[in-house]
């Protein structure tokens, strides 16, 4: 392999790695501790479920309030049903519990705007002011696509060999591109 290729291949790991690692990590702190001791699920194992997710997600995009209070119901009976504390039956319940789910779909449409626009080269644009649930997750964004840039100006750098990189961005953007999308998980 040259020198060119290993670069590549090293930047595109180190890019792919770090969102897939950042995406993961953004939920909660109260989400990702569980103890042995706790029930067969959780109320998070009941709004992680991808089906849920999903209908949680297009119910509050057209804003279907009957829907989002369908969904609540249905977080609350499976819970009920799978013996969880009061503690978390009480986090789902009510307007509180219904603002919740609202924030986390909220939350994973920004994650999801986000990584579409990530991998089709682009900043953040004006997802900050459309998603204000995802403050905190703003600034890492941002470092994110600056390490994504970074790495393409390197790739243009090492492909220009002392020459101005200029020309040699569109072909680092599509080297970059390529290795992100050989990283990227299968879903």
């Amino acid at each position: 392999m040259t020198q060119n290729g290993r670069i590549l291949v090293v930047c595109a790991i180190l890019g792919a790695t770090g969102l897939a690692g950042w995406l993961h990590d953004q939920k909660p702190a109260e989400e990702q501790e569980q103890t042995p001791a706790a029930a067969a699920i959780s109320y998070v194992d009941i709004l992680d479920n991808p089906e849920f997710e999903q209908r949680m997600l297009a119910a509050v995009m057209q804003q279907d309030t009957q829907a989002i209070s369908a969904l609540q119901d249905k977080a609350l009976e499976i819970a009920r049903a799978a013996g969880l504390d009061q503690t978390q039956i009480d986090l789902l319940s009510g307007e509180q519990g219904r603002e919740f789910m609202q924030f986390r779909a909220r939350r994973q449409h920004f994650l999801a705007a986000f990584e579409e626009r990530y991998y089709n080269l682009q900043d953040l644009g004006s997802l900050a002011e459309q998603f204000p649930e995802a403050a905190d997750l703003i600034a890492r964004a941002e470092q994110l696509i600056e390490q994504r840039d970074n790495d393409i100006r390197h790739i243009a750098e090492t492909l220009a060999q002392g020459e101005p990189i200029q020309p040699y961005l569109e072909q680092a953007r599509s080297q970059w591109l390529a290795r992100a999308n050989e990283q990227q998980p299968q879903g």
